[in-house]
């Protein structure tokens, strides 16, 4: 069986891909920590049981984090329903 470690290195390609676009904007480690944190709350809610690859599972969880913490970072606060 693969352990938690293991499957975390494996994808932690997804968290590189997503934070890609915002480093020039906010700082790499943070982001990266962030999408790390999406990362790891994907592996621990993931059913094997369902047709679906974690990867695909997990960017969603990467990517929700990662927004939410650029959302929060802003000095002005703005309702994300207002934000589109």
């Amino acid at each position: 069986m693969i352990e938690k470690a293991e499957i975390l290195e494996k994808n932690e390609y997804i968290v590189y891909s997503i934070i890609s676009k915002y480093t020039y904007y906010f700082d790499k480690d943070d982001l990266y920590q962030v999408g790390m944190i999406g990362l790891i709350n994907a592996l621990n809610n993931y059913k094997n049981n369902k047709n679906t690859k974690f990867s695909s599972y997990a960017y969603f969880y990467v990517l929700g984090e990662v927004t939410k913490y650029i959302r929060e970072s802003n000095i002005l606060k703005v309702s994300k329903d207002l934000v589109k």
